[in-house]
């Protein structure tokens, strides 16, 4: 676009502040070619000099600095001679420029290089033009290469970006997806109709043409802003060596004057700063509408508008919060829609952006090249040294000193090698006898001491820093805040209308969105009593004992993988890895549970084999980057007691690697290999997992209709169906109905790979899943009916898709939930819902988006009641990881996470994250108003991870509610304090209808007039409060207080069985001290206190903390149901008059219609 050539001050002004260079000017010179001849003479000259410099080879490129100074000094002195020797200095340099059209002569075949602005560790460019760019190349799936210029060069029409393909410029970013789309076929609106192009259009240049000049804006009048918000170094920029406050102090004095000429020019500088951030607002509200709840602007796919909004709202979502900046606060607090969007396409186009970001790396999504030799960076160490010298006699004299230093290392470093090596050989000949050498003693200390460690140790530390770091950034609403009653209210007089125009005259609130769920077994009826009826909510006695269904499990001595496992293992760990097609789940299973135990030895087979010197032979150096496959072949070899051959690379060292890891274990003194391992990977549990006979899984009602067929399918399958109640052991070829479990059922087939081949599992009438993953969602589906609560549940995190869909499946007969949403599916979510598809869910509402990114004014959970919170976790308390595996569909990394021997730095930030993400979900999870229970699930066995983490919020929210409370109460005081001084001094009748004694006396009026029956009744006096040394005194409502509650037992015989069991699985159940029940009875009471019914009475409603919230001022309330406006107000008054009749009528058993006028009236 024109306008791309006077983006400001991020995409021109860093190098005019850096004062050596103009290319400012050559930026300039397309709006003012004769008005700064002298500018366009030195910026031509300079890109002369650099297409001459990257014409040569790399030593003469190393001049073109020196050649661009020189011709600006020319220039310079082309000033003192007049225009005509200015006018010659471009003509001499166009010269060259003709010869050589484009800056990256060497370049590649379809290639497409990409000249945009540096990286910054906040946003991968601070252009939305070339963002935009950027984007779309990655979406399209173009191969692009960005060119590190440092910001120097300029296209021939002066803009940034441009890209070069195939020795051809292409400017202007919409021309350059234009002509890209057309060259490869690549367009994104294709499947747009005509009016939806038009839409497009329209939206893109307000997006490009209004927006971006607004946030232009206010960095051009905040540029020290702008350095600080987007945390940008200039020296690494612009590649210079001048200080960072020289180059910002340039930076600052030149944004802003050339800023507010370019904003001037374009029309939007002239208006003031309140106009144009409403504009800006009224530019995202429009954005905020059009997306509405869709992923992407037209459907389930992005378009060019996706790519434009995406490379704009950036500019603003990813500003620091240390910076205040008003459209930016905007977009977060009424339009999170729009943040949801910038994430998903983040994580569409960028899955690589921290690491740009973190390292700032302008090519992050290319593969990097191998690492320098060791001589390679020596050198580049002493060429770098030398141009640091002061004279050429001490360069010399410093390369001599460090050659001969390196040549002493060197030397010393090939002796000590060869010794190590001649007694490794010597050693491995004796098979590990008297003669150990240093390096396996030292092996076997450091596992020695590795075994003893305890990794979850650094849990702590990590959580204390991190609880700090968010205590400062905390919210909290409260269900006793009037402005949410209110909206409650409303929303509830909505569905009462549509109750009363309903023709079941007997439908009652909680009935209208309620719709007739089967039940799957009529039969499996689990009273447990609600603490609403009974204070414990347990059964006073025990019905029968359980028994438990395990079996007696022992692990084979031989090996136990087989070829074809291997071969898969083998192709997973190949990088890249090679595609697998599994048979069936036994295969994947088999397949991950070898890659699991691999990893979980590599720190013993990587000691092996550098114990033995495999690596450094010339032969195997090419192995190294395939070094998994190496550990993989090396740990078949030990489970076969290195006897038979598989990797001929292996075989020849098989005595010395064997004598290797008997010298580890003798160290040691492990009588076992896994006691080399630290304390939480010496469990063979995938191990026993793996030769369990049981098969766990659940019965999908979605396809099985009732427990009567699926009891008719096992028996004709040939198995023996057993009850939960029933005592007799699990048998083969039998199979078990879960006495806690709903819908779980364990089954002994005679093979376990043919079973996966079977109807049950091809056809997902039986899900498999671990029981670790059935509790936590089998205790939540019951919740709803032990609290006597109706609305919506949600779920803040997959952790595994199969659990997920167990408790939807679970809510499949559950009347009292209305609507189940997921959240935190990320990249997954076409996988997630494609699966869901399959095995045919169809009452769960998937979304990509994190829980957490939700600001706490969004209407998006106002209906929700209850959350099942089930953030990332440490996993180290399930049994049976492969099936967490197998359900998120293979997923390598979490088995490395899972299989980590200790904790580096990267392993701390990553634990830091983990305990910052369960924080921030019980935060917001209990923030919310309408939130009445949060049911928190960990798989850990760290107790920073579960008891102290739901203290800590628990304590917090608390907390802050009281401190909510006692502000209002400080409210109060100061408007007291001031009424008491009008009293004093003012007439009541001289004082503005704002003042606190004039609300007063015209409230008192209003009652008078309201009661004309009466005229000598007082009004009513205002509460008395507590002084303000009497501040302590105010106590938190019950209904804005969170306490801990016993989790209800579930069980048939309810004998708390689920205690004596390992359920691999932490759940902590809280709750508000008293509930609130949105129902006819709410409705009612509202109305009561709004005075519908005659005189308010909100002593007996509220206790004395609730009556000072009230008073408490609160942010605007959302606009999807806020009728609190004079009109609404008298309409909403008028039509409860009519609408609540019928329920005062069945409420209050009035039968005379005069009397029931009266009580509405």
């Amino acid at each position: 676009m024109a306008t791309e050539v006077a983006q400001i001050p991020a995409e021109e002004t860093p190098a005019v502040a850096a004062a050596a260079t103009t290319e400012n000017a050559a930026a300039e010179q397309a709006e003012k070619p004769a008005a700064e001849p002298v500018a366009v003479a030195a910026a031509v000259a300079e890109n002369a000099a650099a297409n001459n410099a990257q014409d040569n080879n790399k030593e003469d490129a190393k001049a073109s600095p020196a050649a661009a100074a020189a011709a600006a000094d020319g220039a310079a002195d082309a000033k003192k001679d007049g225009g005509e020797a200015a006018a010659a200095a471009p003509a001499k340099s166009e010269a060259p420029a003709q010869k050589f059209n484009v800056h990256k002569t060497n370049f590649e075949k379809d290639i497409i290089y990409l000249y945009q602005f540096s990286r910054t560790p906040l946003l991968p460019s601070l252009s939305p033009y070339c963002l935009k760019v950027e984007t779309w190349l990655r979406l399209v799936g173009l191969k692009y290469e960005n060119v590190d210029h440092k910001m120097r060069f300029r296209s021939k029409k002066g803009q940034l970006p441009f890209i070069e393909l195939n020795g051809e410029e292409i400017a202007d970013s919409a021309i350059i997806i234009k002509e890209l789309s057309a060259k490869y076929e690549k367009n994104l609106d294709a499947a747009l109709t005509a009016e939806q192009r038009n839409v497009s259009y329209a939206t893109i240049a307000m997006l490009e043409n209004h927006l971006i000049w607004i946030i232009f804006y206010w960095r051009a009048k905040y540029p020290d802003n702008v350095l600080k918000g987007y945390k940008v170094n200039l020296q690494h920029a612009l590649g210079l060596r001048l200080p960072n406050s020289i180059l910002n102090f340039f930076f600052k004095i030149t944004f802003g004057r050339k800023g507010t000429k370019k904003l001037k020019a374009h029309g939007i500088g002239v208006h003031s700063a309140e106009e144009i951030e409403e504009f800006g607002k009224n530019d995202l509200k429009v954005l905020s509408e059009m997306l509405d709840c869709k992923p992407f602007f037209f459907g389930d796919e992005p378009t060019t508008l996706d790519v434009v909004a995406f490379a704009v709202l950036s500019q603003l979502h990813y500003l620091s919060k240390d910076i205040a900046y008003p459209l930016r606060d905007y977009m977060t607090e009424k339009c999170p829609n729009l943040i949801g969007h910038v994430s998903r396409m983040k994580d569409k186009c960028f899955p690589d952006w921290d690491e740009i970001c973190t390292k700032l790396d302008l090519n992050a999504h290319i593969p990097k090249p191998e690492p320098e030799t060791k001589e390679g960076k020596e050198g580049g160490e002493q060429e770098k040294s030398n141009e640091q010298e002061g004279t050429e006699g001490d360069k010399i004299e410093k390369e001599l000193e460090k050659d001969k230093s390196n040549e002493k290392e060197s030397t010393e470093e090939n002796k000590e090698k060869e010794e190590t090596k001649l007694r490794l050989e010597l050693d491995g000949s004796r098979h590990g006898a008297a003669g150990a050498t240093a390096a396996p003693r030292i092996m076997s200390n450091q596992l020695f001491f590795l075994s003893l460690a305890d990794i979850f140790s650094v849990y702590p530390a990590i959580f204390k820093e991190r609880s700090e770091q968010l205590r400062k950034t905390k919210h909290i609403y409260l269900p006793s805040d009037e402005q949410w009653q209110d909206k409650m209210y409303y929303m509830l007089l909505e569905i009462q209308r549509q109750v009363n125009e309903a023709s079941d005259v007997n439908i009652s609130l909680k009935d209208i969105d309620k719709r007739d769920k089967p039940v799957f077994d009529p039969e499996r009826i689990t009273k447990i009593i609600s603490p609403g009826v009974s204070p414990n909510g347990r059964r006073s006695r025990v019905l029968k004992y359980c028994h438990a269904t395990t079996v007696r499990i022992r692990l084979k001595a031989s090996a136990r993988w087989n070829l074809p496992t291997i071969a898969n293992a083998a192709k997973l760990l190949r990088k890249p890895p090679l595609p697998v097609n599994f048979q069936n789940e036994h295969e994947m299973r088999l397949a991950y549970s070898l890659i699991y135990d691999v990893f979980r030895y590599k720190t013993v087979l990587c000691n092996a084999l550098s114990d033995v010197g495999f690596f450094e032979l010339e032969e195997n150096q090419k192995y190294i980057k395939d070094e998994q496959r190496i550990w993989l072949m090396l740990f078949e070899l030990y489970d076969r007691h290195f006897r038979n051959q598989l990797a001929e690379v292996l075989w020849r060292h098989r005595i010395r690697l064997a004598a290797s890891i008997s010298r580890m274990r003798i160290g040691v003194g492990a009588l076992r290999l896994s006691q080399l391992l630290p304390i939480h990977l010496q469990n063979e549990k995938v191990a026993i997992a793996a030769a369990n006979p049981v098969v766990t899984g659940w019965i999908n009602p979605f396809l099985v209709r009732s427990k009567a067929e699926a009891d008719k399918i096992l028996m004709e399958m040939g198995y023996t169906v057993h009850g939960p109640d029933d005592e007799q052991p699990l048998l083969e070829q039998h199979c078990k109905w879960d006495n806690i479990c709903p819908l779980v059922i364990s089954v002994i087939p005679k093979d376990r790979s043919e079973f996966t081949k079977s109807v049950l599992m091809t056809k997902h009438l039986f899900i498999m899943q671990d029981k670790n993953f059935s509790y936590g969602p089998a205790i939540m589906s019951k919740l709803m009916d032990y609290f006597q609560l109706y609305g919506d549940i949600l779920q803040t995190h997959i952790d595994s898709p199969r659990s997920t869909a167990y408790l939807a499946a679970l809510f499949y007969s559950v009347n009292r939930v209305n609507n189940f949403y997921v959240y935190g599916a990320g990249a997954n979510l076409k996988d997630y819902r494609r699966y869901m598809e399959s095995i045919g869910v169809n009452n769960i509402r998937l979304f990509g988006d994190a829980f957490t990114s939700f600001p706490m004014e969004s209407n998006r959970f106002r209906t929700v009641v209850g959350v099942f919170a089930t953030p990332p976790n440490s996993f180290s308390a399930i049994s049976d990881p492969i099936d967490l595996i197998c359900s998120r569909g293979g997923d390598l990394s979490m088995l490395e996470v899972l299989t980590e021997s200790e904790v580096s730095d990267e392993g701390k930030q990553r634990v830091g994250c983990i305990l910052e993400e369960q924080l921030l979900t019980l935060t917001m999870s209990m923030s919310r108003p309408q939130i009445q229970f949060v049911l928190y699930q960990t798989h850990s066995i760290v107790n920073t991870e579960n008891e102290d983490m739901v203290q800590h919020v628990l304590q917090v929210i608390n907390k802050l509610a009281l401190e909510k409370h006692r502000q209002a109460y400080r409210e109060v005081k100061r408007l007291e304090a001031i009424a008491e001084a009008e009293a004093a001094n003012i007439p009541a009748a001289a004082m503005s209808k704002e003042s606190p004694r004039k609300k007063e006396k015209l409230s008192a009026e209003d009652k008078r007039k309201s009661q004309p029956g009466e005229p000598g009744e007082p009004a009513v006096p205002v509460v008395q409060l507590p002084r303000v040394d009497s501040i302590d005194l105010i106590c938190t409502p019950d209904i804005d207080e969170f306490v801990l509650d016993t989790v209800p037992d579930i069980c048939i015989n309810q004998d708390n069985c689920i205690k004596h069991q390992t359920t691999g699985s932490f759940l902590s159940l809280i709750r508000r001290k008293s509930l609130t029940h949105l129902n006819e009875k709410y409705l009612i009471s509202m109305a009561e206190r709004r005075g519908l019914f005659g005189k308010p009475d909100r002593d007996k409603s509220k206790s004395k903390a609730v009556k000072l919230q009230e008073i408490n001022e609160q942010p605007p309330p959302d606009a999807t149901y806020d009728n609190s406006s004079a009109t609404s107000r008298a309409a909403g008054q008028q039509a409860v008059s009519i609408i609540l009749a019928s329920t005062v009528k069945l409420r209050y058993g009035v039968t005379d219609k005069d009397e029931l006028q009266l009580i509405i009236v």
